[in-house]
């Protein structure tokens, strides 16, 4: 291998960052054939029902020590401590 092949190779390793390209490649395909909002019509309704049962969880066993809105959309649920409880007491707690 002369030294200009070997910069080669070594700046598409940089270039790459160590992704999959085979993986990049189908997600290309996947996105460029139209697949994308197919997949999140079918997708949507069961991060729905995923959300109300973690939703409806937590009010009914965390309800004195937590608050939270029902979100719209998006994925996760952002929680208020109540009561003076800190993230600190929290995180030594589930430790």
């Amino acid at each position: 291998m002369t030294s200009p092949d070997a910069l080669k190779l070594l700046a598409r390793v940089k270039f790459d960052l160590g992704q999959n390209q085979m993986s990049l490649q189908m997600m290309g395909r996947f996105l460029q054939g139209g697949h994308l909002e197919p997949h999140l019509e079918r997708m949507r309704p069961l991060y729905k029902e995923k959300m109300v049962l973690v939703a409806d969880s937590i009010e009914k066993q965390l309800s004195d020590l937590v608050g939270f809105a029902r979100p719209d959309g998006g994925f996760y649920l952002w929680l208020k401590l109540k009561n003076g409880l800190t993230s600190d007491a929290v995180w030594r707690t589930a430790t």
